[in-house]
């Protein structure tokens, strides 16, 4: 996963930032999905830090809406690369529904 930065006064140019192996977890108490991780390289120094995403329903629906926006336009390149998560999308979908499981 990468990172993107670009100055929105004096614009320098992007820097970027990888994310090696970020964790995702569903955070019940806040309703929102993770995404952590630490020991990421600072965009300008050599200091490390820990990031902490939390994306709550309203972003995670507009998530879902462009991707499946592009997925229509595109379903070629969709295809192959979330053939692995069919099952949970299924599972979404099932739960959306108010099917339980």
């Amino acid at each position: 996963m990468k990172i993107t930065r670009r100055g929105s006064a004096a614009d320098h140019g992007e820097s970027n930032i990888e994310l090696g192996e970020p964790a995702f977890a569903w955070r019940k108490s806040d309703s929102c999905l993770t995404i952590k991780q630490s020991r990421v390289k600072d965009f300008s120094t050599k200091s490390r830090h820990s990031y902490t995403v939390c994306i709550k329903a309203p972003e995670l629906n507009a998530l879902i809406q462009a991707l499946s926006d592009a997925a229509i336009s595109d379903p070629g390149s969709f295809e192959k690369a979330l053939e692995p998560s069919l099952k949970a999308l299924v599972r979404i979908q099932a739960v959306v529904a108010g099917v339980k499981t």
